[in-house]
């Protein structure tokens, strides 16, 4: 119980610099309790509420976030895919694939720091970085590792990269409890657990929500790096 409570709760901490950490530290230690169905289950609460809290705090970035719309539609389609994978294959053979694609994201902003998509290519991928995060999330729960390097590769502002994530993860996770229901995947009990699960969410993210604003852009940069090392990290462990 221990060890869930401190993962839900670095994950909330996480969540409230970057935008993004709930699930990618919490997931795993949930996983290996609990198996990845009922421990995606668990957290789906806690990242609906979460991730509403965060989209209206971050209001402000929707005019920047120009990516979102088509990445979105793509993305609910994506996670029927994925659910259906989730179902009816191991989804552990996709981890490692998405672990290394993580690391060579990281090993490419750490040499070419400055490298940048174009407004028009970044257009072009963003229905594609939708989709195939829809798949992520559906098989893996964790879009993150799709959305997120895709989106720091845009050069938004900070706020339109948190608005950006939040209202994907809020989204995806409203489709993926259909989902889930329709597919049997999902129990009253589990949803009770995430009630209990809020506890540390709302202990530790606006702790992360009052530092976020004081860390310098190369801080952030340097946050959202490790978090994705973390991500890949427990992929491709899983994987294994």
């Amino acid at each position: 119980m221990a060890m869930v409570f401190a993962a839900i709760a670095i994950g909330a901490f996480l969540k409230g610099i970057t935008g993004l950490g709930l699930p990618v530290v919490a997931l795993p230690v949930l996983s290996y309790l609990l198996g990845l169905p009922h421990a995606i289950s668990v957290l789906m609460l806690p990242i609906l509420l979460t991730n509403l809290h965060q989209t209206v705090q971050t209001r402000a970035g929707w005019r920047e976030a120009t990516f979102l719309w088509t990445g979105l539609l793509t993305g609910a389609a994506g996670l029927g895919v994925g659910t259906w994978i989730l179902n009816v294959i191991d989804p552990n053979k996709l981890n490692i694939g998405l672990g290394l694609m993580l690391f060579l994201y990281i090993g490419l902003r750490i040499f070419s720091p400055q490298f940048v998509l174009t407004d028009k290519t970044a257009s072009r991928l963003a229905p594609v970085a939708g989709f195939l995060g829809g798949v992520a999330q559906g098989s893996t729960g964790l879009c993150a590792a799709v959305i997120v390097p895709f989106l720091q590769s845009t050069g938004m502002i900070r706020t339109a990269i948190i608005f950006t994530i939040s209202t994907v993860f809020l989204i995806f996770s409203v489709v993926q409890f259909f989902a889930f229901l329709i597919a049997g995947l999902i129990k009253a009990s589990f949803l009770i657990e995430g009630l209990l699960a809020l506890v540390p969410v709302m202990l530790f993210m606006p702790l992360g929500g009052w530092l976020s604003p004081k860390l310098p852009k190369k801080t952030f940069d340097r946050v959202f790096l490790v978090v994705l090392a973390v991500v890949a990290i427990g992929l491709i462990e899983k994987g294994l």
